[in-house]
């Protein structure tokens, strides 16, 4: 659940108890804006504090849980990561790679390399 979730489940209560968004706004120390954009979905961030003030003011709770199908928070990570870990860089490839973004006019140029394996000048 996100905010812009949570911010329908208070526009449905909202407007169960009758209340307008001015009238919640002042009750909870909230701008009307502020809850408006919560409602409609714009809002980017709000605090944790104000957050659950309002919910309790409309009847709701904020419950933290383990999300289902998500319990190793790493796992999900490294499978949605863009590079993969599966294998080892070859040190070769590495400072080739190295080489090409410290100068970017030798990049075509196949680098021979020391027996230390970075680049011989």
């Amino acid at each position: 659940m996100n905010l812009a979730d949570i911010g329908q489940l208070v526009h449905e209560r909202r407007q169960a108890l009758g209340l307008s968004q001015a009238r919640l706004a002042l009750m909870s120390g909230l701008s009307r804006a502020t809850i408006n954009q919560l409602e409609t979905g714009s809002l980017v961030d709000l605090g944790a504090a104000k957050l659950i003030a309002l919910l309790d003011l409309v009847g709701l709770n904020l419950d933290a849980g383990t999300r289902k199908g998500h319990a190793h928070a790493l796992q999900s990570v490294s499978q949605s990561a863009s590079v993969s870990y599966k294998t080892l860089l070859d040190p070769a490839a590495w400072w080739q790679f190295w080489w090409k973004v410290r100068c970017p006019r030798a990049s075509r140029l196949t680098l021979p390399l020391c027996s230390t394996r970075r680049p011989c000048h």
